[in-house]
């Protein structure tokens, strides 16, 4: 069946009030609103870029996700009534967002995120931000095409996810570095994004926190910045060749644990977990001490922190590693993703989904089938039984719609 357009406008959407930590903080000016593809008619949340949300639970009143203002394909699976050991139905999706408005050497990008198999609540965010203009006391700069895209992973509540979505590309952006020297605009940017929510969570006691991937396009230049576990992937050469532009924080893996035990902190291990092979059976979780985290690197999580509430600044830390390159004609995609689909699936499983999905749906337009190759690509991780929230960004280069199209040219040839 045709996807139908809903006839709404914006009035008929509720306007749900921001979360309480964020009320009073005065934002930063606004940047060029985000062009979205004609297949979504509902406007950003602010006019300087999309925010994509999802189901959850919010502590105190009630909030309408933006997903639930799209009819869904079908209808939605009610994750309460879902048995664990029943994997052989998983919920539906709604439909992913896409755009292929170019802007330098991205061509397209498509994102979606799900709440997963068994929770209520989405404490996942995503930030695009296209064709960034310079602020207005920089308008006579030379100023290039920039992109921005983050996917950030909360826990322990979803403010410090909202913060960052709100407010991190604009501490990037807004740096004096920046765009000049895009790696030093992102560490600075880090490092205020930090600063400020710590302030506001010291005054609002609040103890939630979140992971960060950051990809930053200049010109014909990429910057990944990441703090937690989250990844980012680029595939090349019709995804022979494959590079992790991330390396994920993790308590037990080397730099991490002994930078931890240096700095004064403890690492111990919790309850074993099903691995993504069934092969590996059950592997151990090491986590951090203080924050109790199984990641060693994230933004906010007072507590572990504040030295007044038992924390130690020095362990956990929200200090991005941050790679660099130069965007090639071979470079096909680069695939942003929570750790709930990574804990399912290696770099090269996500890459083939995706290309899977890109090549064998020929009589559906380009833009749709990258929407669609996301879709799969969150569906083959509830079908590996991912019990944490799923999202996914996909940011087409030149490779990909190349290789789709001589994917196409050669059905039609046989």
């Amino acid at each position: 069946m045709k996807y139908q357009k809903p006839s709404l406008s914006r009035s008929s959407f509720p306007n749900p009030s921001r979360p309480a930590i964020l009320q009073g903080y005065k934002s930063l000016p606004k940047l060029e609103k985000l062009m979205l593809s004609p297949h979504y008619s509902e406007p950003p949340e602010t006019p300087n870029h999309h925010a994509v949300t999802s189901r959850r639970m919010p502590r105190s009143g009630s909030e309408t996700p933006i997903f639930d203002r799209l009819p869904p394909i079908q209808p939605s699976y009610s994750s309460t009534n879902l048995k664990i050991n029943q994997y052989d139905s998983i919920p539906n999706l709604y439909p992913a967002k896409f755009s292929d408005k170019r802007c330098g050497n991205v061509r397209l990008y498509a994102v979606n995120t799900h709440e997963g198999l068994i929770r209520k609540y989405n404490e996942d965010r995503v930030s695009i931000v296209i064709n960034i203009r310079s602020p207005p006391e920089r308008a006579n700069e030379p100023w290039p095409k920039c992109s921005f895209y983050g996917i950030y992973d909360g826990h322990g509540g979803c403010r410090c996810a909202d913060f960052l979505k709100d407010n991190l590309h604009n501490f990037v952006i807004r740096d004096p570095h920046f765009p000049k020297n895009p790696t030093e605009a992102l560490i600075n940017g880090f490092k205020t994004a930090e600063r400020e929510f710590l302030h506001l969570a010291q005054q609002n006691n609040d103890k939630s926190g979140s992971c960060a991937t950051v990809c930053l396009v200049v010109n014909t230049k990429c910057f990944v910045a990441n703090v937690g576990d989250s990844r980012s992937v680029l595939s090349s050469e019709r995804g022979l060749k494959i590079y992790p532009l991330t390396e994920d924080h993790k308590p037990g893996e080397e730099p991490e644990r002994s930078r931890i035990l240096n700095s004064g902190g403890k690492i111990y291990t919790s309850a074993s977990i099903p691995s993504n092979s069934a092969k590996q059976g059950l592997q151990h979780v090491y986590r951090i001490l203080p924050g109790r985290l199984s990641v060693s690197r994230s933004f906010g999580d007072i507590e572990a922190k504040d030295e007044h509430l038992g924390g130690n600044p020095k362990c956990l830390i929200a200090d991005p590693d941050i790679k660099a390159f130069k965007i090639q004609d071979e470079h096909d995609f680069i695939a942003m993703g929570c750790d709930g689909i990574f804990d399912r699936m290696t770099n090269k499983e996500m890459v083939e989904c995706i290309w899977n999905s890109v090549t064998e749906n020929f009589l559906v337009p380009y833009p749709n089938k990258c929407a669609e190759a996301v879709n799969d690509v969150i569906r083959s991780a509830l079908r590996r039984r991912s019990m944490d929230n799923l999202t996914l960004i996909l940011i087409g280069l030149k490779g990909l719609k190349k290789h789709a199209k001589q994917a196409r040219k050669t059905v039609s040839l046989v």
